[in-house]
């Protein structure tokens, strides 16, 4: 059946928000469904300046996104199966959605939209079409431990007319089930439903001239518990590593260091890196998909709402002590064995209770 998806991938320059939204799309592929992501279509490439005020704005970090935006657009024409009726807006798409005989809404922090106008949260909560359509969530996360508190009671609502909910953080689904879901479900990112040859396949396309003894340095512009470029200074003295950091948010700073590298690439060094460390949910992921030896970093301050997804992940595979702690050794934690049979047990195990809760939901056999 023609499975419409819901999610943060198109015009999102993103490694992890394209590879889950391309997870999602080739599980159901493979279950026998045509999946479409909705409301995308084609993008186009852009130039950095798009009117002359804007080389007085931040240029270098002008040219850095727009750079990392047309990188992204092969990969997007290559392998996401756009909407038929293309990209119009949450408004004119939740007017007129695209016929499909089911939604499924995630992964990634869809429902950190709970809060927001009406549109982009409609869109989000899959509170369109016809009634009777089945509406799934699949690995919905809301970017902290719980819905914002004015927005619970519509939140409640919307939950009401999903068949199935599965939550990628153990605390979103607690929070899931104290608004009237009780069978909601803790599920594996759609990234890890893959086994690491699916993905083995991407990271072959993109293949890098990579330094030996390479440190992974990935992140967002999050602050950080200990910051980046400690830790990555710390790794590089310590372990006689060499750092290559994808579109660096400082690339004068890290010279010699950045590269602007495609989805493909990054999958790709990400798998040759001798240690990686983030603070990135997805790059943690590959780290454990690749089995490369990896730290993740916890965000500090006003982010620290978004330690949940790291948390929830490395606790559920037996990992939890690469989530450096406050005062911790990072060389020493980088350096620490990994009982990777182990993990690899619990995510099996993880990864088979998912795929059957996503096909009972479609309504397929669990």
């Amino acid at each position: 059946m023609r499975v419409g998806i819901a999610t943060l991938a198109h015009d999102n320059d993103n490694y992890g928000g394209a590879f889950q939204a391309l997870a999602t799309q080739e599980w159901l592929r493979r279950a026998g469904h045509e999946p479409i992501l909705l409301d995308t279509g084609p993008a186009r490439r852009v130039p950095w300046i798009r009117y002359p005020g804007e080389i007085f704005n931040h240029p270098l970090r002008k040219i850095q996104e727009n750079r990392r935006r047309n990188t992204f657009i092969p990969f997007w024409e290559r392998h996401f199966a756009f909407d038929p009726c293309g990209h119009r807006g949450f408004d004119r798409f939740v007017d007129a959605p695209t016929p499909c005989d089911a939604y499924l809404c995630g992964s990634d922090q869809v429902w950190a939209s709970a809060d927001a106008p009406s549109p982009k949260r409609d869109f989000y909560f899959l509170n369109f079409g016809a009634p009777d359509v089945p509406r799934v969530a699949y690995a919905a996360s809301i970017g902290a431990p719980d819905f914002p508190e004015a927005a619970k009671p519509d939140v409640a609502r919307l939950l009401a007319r999903f068949a199935a909910v599965g939550m990628r953080e153990e605390s979103g689904a607690e929070a899931v089930r104290r608004l009237g879901r009780p069978d909601a479900r803790w599920v594996c990112d759609p990234t890890l439903l893959h086994t690491r040859d699916f993905w083995d396949i991407l990271a072959d396309a993109g293949s890098g001239p990579w330094p030996a003894r390479m440190l992974f340095a990935y992140g967002y512009r999050w602050a950080t518990t200990l910051p980046a470029d400690q830790a990555v200074a710390a790794l590089e003295r310590g372990l006689g590593l060499r750092t290559r950091i994808p579109f660096s948010h400082r690339p004068l700073q890290n010279l010699g260091r950045t590269c602007a590298i495609s989805p493909w690439q990054w999958l790709n060094a990400l798998r040759a890196a001798e240690g990686v460390v983030t603070n990135s949910f997805h790059c943690v992921v590959f780290s454990i998909l690749f089995r490369r030896p990896f730290v993740a970093l916890p965000l500090a301050g006003r982010y620290a709402r978004m330690n949940a997804r790291l948390e929830s992940l490395l606790e559920r595979l037996g990992l939890r002590d690469r989530l450096l702690r406050d005062g911790a050794d990072i060389v020493a934690s980088m350096a620490a064995t990994i009982d990777w049979a182990a993990a690899e047990k619990r995510l099996t195990a993880w990864r088979e209770e998912s795929a059957g809760f996503l096909r009972q939901a479609l309504g397929g056999t669990p």
